[in-house]
């Protein structure tokens, strides 16, 4: 079967679906960055362009199934003992999974059993060690442009650190760069305007986290407030926050956007992340991504070897 010969989500005629399907297309539009596990009995399934991409990336057999059109919609699956082998090797090939469950005990539910998605995993915000390299940090960061002027925000799930700053003086390009270089993170979210940045590319540069472009008024949430620590701290500080300039509120918005992020993905509060620590880059050593590398910091320029991993070459 030819990729043209597919039913995607595009081609499809949503009117003469059946119910499953009408229920996994609607699963799939909450999420529709992400590859949908939808759990049907004792398998994940996966469906139209998500199965064609899985079988692709797990090397699965592609099937079909019945969708009430004439062309029938791809389809592989595995089995849900097993899944989350299979999710991992995803999600460190950079794609997002969102893990949709069976809500009700089929055997006493009328008519189709409710499903919704419990959780989405990210590269930055997975938690399983099985996934994870237990050598370093997995990082999650969050950029708000505003001109060119940065807010920043970084957090770690496993460890749960969170901390912020912002780029307002000088070469921010630059320093943006050297953060990126600092955290490597394995996941960056960003506003729209960062994403249109001229500079873009270059801040970039070699590296290659998984990047989401995330709605204006998550940053511009607030929700950071919530993180305050108590009643009296969230009210002095939050009248303290009405006193400030447009340009400190630049790592306020990211924190509130990764905050969103991480509650969306995670389906939950996320109650074990520290109080954000915001520090000034003019209190550290800000080194760039050459130095870093030359210095391997993080690992061998030789064999790309992290800390206390010797390369096993020549």
């Amino acid at each position: 079967m030819t990729q043209e010969e597919h039913l995607t989500y595009k081609t499809v005629d949503k009117e003469r679906l059946t119910p499953m399907m009408v229920q996994y297309l609607e699963q799939k539009s909450s999420c529709p960055d992400a590859l949908l596990f939808f759990r049907l009995g004792d398998f994940y399934e996966m469906f139209f362009d998500d199965a064609v991409v899985a079988s692709k990336v797990l090397e699965l057999v592609l099937t079909a199934r019945d969708c009430g059109q004439e062309k029938k919609a791809p389809m592989c699956g595995v089995p849900h003992h097993s899944a989350g082998n299979y999710m991992q090797r995803l999600v460190a090939a950079g794609y997002k999974v969102a893990i949709c469950d069976q809500m009700e005990d089929p055997s006493v539910a009328k008519g189709i059993v409710r499903r919704a998605v419990t959780r989405i995993l990210t590269p930055g915000t997975i938690t399983d060690q099985g996934g994870l390299d237990d050598q370093k940090n997995n990082y999650i960061m969050s950029v708000f442009r505003l001109g060119m002027q940065y807010g920043l925000a970084v957090a770690d799930l496993t460890t749960g650190s969170f901390e912020a700053t912002q780029l307002i003086t000088g070469n921010t390009v630059a320093k943006l760069t050297n953060q990126i270089a600092r955290y490597a993170p394995s996941e960056i979210i960003c506003n729209d305007a960062f994403s249109k940045d001229p500079y873009y590319a270059q801040i970039l540069g070699s590296f290659a986290p998984l990047i989401s472009i995330r709605e204006d008024h998550e940053f511009s949430s607030n929700k950071i407030l919530e993180y305050l620590g108590t009643e009296n701290e969230k009210k002095k500080k939050k009248e303290d926050w009405k006193m400030e300039t447009v340009q400190s509120l630049l790592y306020h918005s990211a924190a509130s956007a990764l905050l969103c992020y991480l509650e969306d993905t995670q389906q939950s509060k996320i109650p074990h992340l520290h109080e954000m620590r915001f520090f000034s880059l003019e209190d550290t050593m800000d080194l760039d991504a050459a130095t870093r590398r030359n210095l391997e910091l993080t690992e061998t320029i030789r064999g790309k070897n992290q800390k206390g991993k010797p390369f096993m070459g020549d």
